[in-house]
């Protein structure tokens, strides 16, 4: 709990210091598809909603600008066993993305713009259900429902690198696909998993890391 505490004072620091100066507000909404790079997992369909403020720093170059946002963020994978086991993990995160970008202006109404950057990341709650399939004494085929907290299978905090690229429309409207590439393995290597005479064959989760595709729309106020 302290380490969330510390976490929203830190991200409210940083944003009551963006806003010092000039910037543009942006709210924005769209989709995830997001995984982890494991075999287990497939992708998971999710959503972000959120807000964004651009700065703009021609110090640097003519047109660039720095891109900081707060966007509520569902993510996860689904789980994908074959035949042994299915399931999803759903995962809640605060995405905290710090973008340098650079915007060239076609015409009053239309522009085309890139940005590449940091993402940080921390989850807030979520939920992981699975379906697994095994056999009693008379070869019988059972499956096993089970569910948990899917923050006590991996870690809270995420960090790693993200790009967009999008158009502008009339100074207001944007339409942008974007990608996070996790670099923290989120993996908690002290989740307790039952035993098993199999566990050296199938634990490949030991190194668990999030992917995200993102298509976003926004409206700038």
């Amino acid at each position: 709990m302290k380490k969330i505490f510390l976490f929203v004072i830190c991200a409210l620091m940083s944003v009551c210091t963006f806003a010092q100066s000039k910037i543009n507000w942006e709210g924005q909404a769209g989709l995830n598809i997001s995984k982890y790079n494991t075999v287990l997992y497939g992708s998971n369909m999710g959503f972000h909603v959120g807000v964004r403020g651009q700065m703009d720093v021609p110090s640097l170059f003519n047109g660039a600008y720095i891109n900081a946002g707060a966007l509520f963020s569902l993510k996860g994978a689904s789980i994908d066993m074959g035949e042994l086991a299915d399931g999803k993990s759903s995962a809640y995160y605060l995405d905290i993305p710090v973008h340098l970008g650079y915007k060239h202006t076609v015409n009053d109404n239309f522009s085309v713009f890139g940005e590449f950057g940091p993402y940080f990341a921390f989850g807030l709650f979520g939920k992981t259900d699975s379906n697994t399939i095994d056999y009693d004494d008379d070869y019988e085929q059972v499956s096993s429902y089970e569910s948990h907290n899917t923050f006590d299978e991996f870690k809270r905090f995420d960090f790693g690198l993200g790009i967009r690229l999008g158009v502008e429309f009339r100074q207001k409207y944007t339409f942008s696909i974007g990608y996070d590439f996790g670099l923290a393995n989120t993996w908690n290597k002290n989740w307790e998993k039952e035993e098993s005479e199999y566990d050296d064959e199938i634990n490949l989760v030991e190194d668990v890391k999030n992917r995200n595709l993102t298509i976003s729309i926004g409206y700038k106020f």
